[in-house]
């Protein structure tokens, strides 16, 4: 088996992924870097392949915000 590492590098003015129970504010490391969690980099690649690529996602929202699955 093969280990892959992936490297995000952000560099912008915004915020990638607010904290919701601290009003949104950016999560900060330590050393006053942003902190941006797995689950915002999935999202991102998850989008990607869907509106870059057109992949269908197997779990996705419709614009009602209703979860839908590839299958159905």
């Amino acid at each position: 088996m093969t280990l892959t590492e992936i490297l995000f590098y952000y560099e912008s003015k915004q915020n990638p992924n607010g904290d919701p129970g601290f009003e949104n504010q950016p999560r900060m490391m330590p050393d006053d870097t942003i902190m941006v969690t797995d689950v915002r980099i999935k999202r991102t690649m998850r989008d990607y392949a869907r509106d870059v690529k057109g992949e269908t996602l197997f779990v996705d929202f419709d614009e009602n915000g209703t979860p839908t699955t590839a299958d159905g």
